[in-house]
């Protein structure tokens, strides 16, 4: 076992063993401060990313989109035919309540004639 005591000098390291100097410690704690808002600012990154992530997860795909685009273009499709059949009913009850209008005046004008003719003979 070898149990030898060695003596440093703490004079001869520079800063006389005080550490670093002054300037090159407040560097060092400048750099450390910069690395930490740095660090913090990932960091701050990193969770928006991430909300931004799950808000995303939670939209509909592209394909699950263009499927329902293509129902919902589907189901447009037959509304349209629907509503045109629609529109050529209330054009032709219009005209059937027109042509209704005219046999009552016609048939009307008839009776009267007949009424006309009755008393004559």
């Amino acid at each position: 076992v070898n149990n030898n005591l060695y003596y440093v000098d703490h004079k001869k390291l520079a800063n006389n063993g005080n550490g670093l100097p002054p300037h090159e410690r407040n560097e060092l704690h400048a750099e450390k401060e910069r690395s930490r808002a740095e660090h913090g600012a990932l960091l701050q990154q990193c969770k928006q990313t991430g909300a931004e992530a799950a808000r995303l997860d939670g939209e509909p795909r592209n394909e699950e989109l263009e499927v329902e685009l293509s129902s919902f273009e589907s189901t447009l499709a037959e509304t349209s035919e629907g509503l045109e059949v629609a529109r050529g009913y209330a054009g032709n009850e219009k005209h059937a309540k027109g042509l209704q209008k005219a046999i009552d005046s016609l048939g009307g004008t008839w009776r009267k004639r007949k009424r006309s003719c009755m008393e004559f003979l």
